[in-house]
């Protein structure tokens, strides 16, 4: 496996890092597994970049759920304070074939609107589960949870309810590397 992002590292010792513009280190994925068969265009180093946890690009506005239009994310989860815009957006993605919600915050006294595209239909009929399920097994981890949720429809995702799953379940949807949720995991 050889990253393809210049944010993107692999050190001697086999861990990945997420280094900065400057050298700096934001993220160290510790011992990643070099034999994940598990690969998927929508799965991908850059994703993790639009985490909220640190920033090494500038996205632009809608950049997460620009990448579900384009095929490079499961699921994106946008912010906005532009109704209007929202509205032509969601409206875009919809007529577009994909499945778009919002719902509303206040954030620093200002109302926001989180905006949450994905595609549409199960895990299953998106993602080749079973070879997911292989690689947590094969790194020591149960895949019970992978298997539970492989018929599970895109639309659980939406309302905000994107990370009230398991780790690897909102790894999976959000785009990041296999082998970053496996680390984490293990990590832990």
């Amino acid at each position: 496996m050889v990253p393809i992002d210049p944010f993107v590292f692999i050190t001697k010792r086999g861990h990945k890092q997420i280094k900065n513009k400057d050298g700096y280190v934001l993220m160290t994925y510790k011992n990643i597994p070099r034999s994940i068969k598990f690969n998927h265009r929508a799965v991908n180093d850059y994703n993790q970049h639009l985490c909220g946890g640190w920033s090494v690009y500038n996205h632009p506005d809608f950049d997460e759920i620009d990448r579900v239009e384009q095929g490079l994310k499961p699921v994106g989860i946008s912010h906005s304070s532009n109704l209007e815009k929202v509205t032509i957006k969601i409206k875009n993605l919809i007529n577009k074939g994909f499945l778009a919600s919002y719902t509303t915050q206040i954030f620093n006294k200002k109302l926001m609107y989180n905006v949450t595209a994905s595609v549409t239909g199960k895990l299953c009929d998106y993602f080749d589960m079973k070879t997911l399920a292989n690689d947590y097994e094969n790194n020591g981890i149960n895949s019970d949870d992978i298997t539970e949720y492989k018929n599970v429809d895109f639309s659980a995702f939406h309302n905000d309810k994107y990370d009230h799953h398991p780790i690897e379940i909102t790894g999976l949807i959000l785009g990041y590397p296999i082998e970053n949720t496996i680390a984490l995991i293990k990590q832990s």
